[in-house]
């Protein structure tokens, strides 16, 4: 509570007091509420009826440990990298989620306060910390980093080496792909597969450095006046100008033994083959499965909460209890890891169905 979930509560409370608060803000409430509860049942235990003197110390440990190690996974692959568009999503939604879950927490316990049989403290506080405990959002802050570090080895694993996230998001949106005139040969598997997936595909000569850019800006026009939103991908082998690599969307090196390690957003060895379709296709996979977990944390607390509100209590006398409430929360949580760790398996040289080359 107080060692290990120290950067928990500073991060949460100072999120609050920045008006943006966060997962760990939720967190650290619920946390909070139930070491407060055990600490009540330890010293004055004999105030509450007999079934509601268990203490909850273990739901402390458990909602700690799942913002740790999600926390880890963020700081081992997200931070050292630059920022990965659909984490950033997550973090903006969670400005919004936390707050409701609070609000929705306070009124389950002005309501019990108000209407349950006396004494109506214990259970207005047990529900209440049973809303914050099932609403935690562990599986939230879990959905699009498991993915990413997923797919991001099984990439790794194909000869592709990942340098920023963002690149790894839109792959599954490139609509134009400009190869320099050095790399052709190695790539023709490659542009036979994008194009057969409707990606547009061409050589530019390097040399010709301001043509270059040109040419990239020309797809970009060419393709938003067809009204789809451009995404331009450079294929080099490290010798082009950097210039030309910034210039697009995402930039691929075709790294060599001859060639110094070089500046790009994704690199590739001369073995990886059809380098940008699989990168297209895992992109694509892996927005897939952030959606997927989404949708399971989205479903999960749809029904969760209203379960801990104790909206099932006028027709079964039963409450959920905050000891279940966590069990739940590491299932929501186990099942985002799961369905995460399907990218370590896919395999995109298979995915061969065309999809969208537009962003939606």
């Amino acid at each position: 509570m107080f060692y290990s979930g120290y950067p928990v509560h500073v991060d949460g409370w100072s999120s609050i007091r920045d008006r943006h608060p966060n997962i760990n803000s939720l967190a650290s409430i619920g946390t909070i509420a139930a070491y407060a509860y055990g600490l009540l049942i330890c010293f004055a235990g004999d105030i509450f009826p007999e079934p509601l003197r268990t203490s909850y110390f273990a739901v402390v440990g458990i909602v700690i440990t799942l913002i740790l190690l999600a926390r880890l996974v963020s700081d081992m692959y997200l931070p050292a990298k630059p920022a990965f568009p659909m984490q950033m999503w997550v973090d903006r939604f969670s400005r919004v989620f936390v707050p409701v879950i609070i609000a929705i927490s306070m009124w389950t316990f002005v309501i019990w306060l108000l209407f349950a049989k006396q004494p109506s403290l214990p259970v207005a506080l047990l529900t209440s910390i049973s809303v914050l405990i099932i609403a935690c959002p562990c599986a939230l802050g879990w959905s699009a980093p498991l993915a990413a570090v997923f797919a991001n080895e099984n990439a790794g694993k194909r000869g592709i080496t990942i340098h920023t996230f963002g690149s790894l998001q839109i792959a599954q949106h490139v609509t134009d792909v400009l190869y320099t005139e050095t790399v052709m040969p190695l790539c023709q598997r490659d542009i036979q597969q994008l194009q057969r997936n409707g990606v547009s595909t061409s050589v530019i000569n390097t040399k010709d450095i301001e043509g270059s850019i040109e040419a990239i800006g020309a797809c970009r026009q060419l393709t938003t006046s067809l009204g789809q939103h451009p995404v331009v991908a450079f294929v080099d082998d490290g010798t082009s100008d950097q210039s030309i690599r910034d210039a697009a969307d995402i930039s691929f090196v075709l790294q060599t033994s001859s060639s110094a390690e070089p500046r790009a957003d994704v690199v590739v060895t001369e073995e990886s083959g059809t380098f940008v379709s699989n990168l297209r296709n895992l992109s694509h996979a892996m927005m897939l499965n952030i959606k997927e977990n989404l949708v399971w944390v989205f479903a999960f607390n749809i029904i969760g909460i209203p379960i801990a509100a104790g909206i099932l209590y006028p027709f079964t006398s039963w409450l959920l209890d905050p000891s279940f409430a966590a069990i739940a929360m590491i299932l929501s949580s186990l099942a985002v890891l799961l369905n995460s760790l399907r990218l370590r398996r896919y395999d995109p040289s298979r995915d061969l169905k065309p999809h969208a080359a537009t962003n939606s």
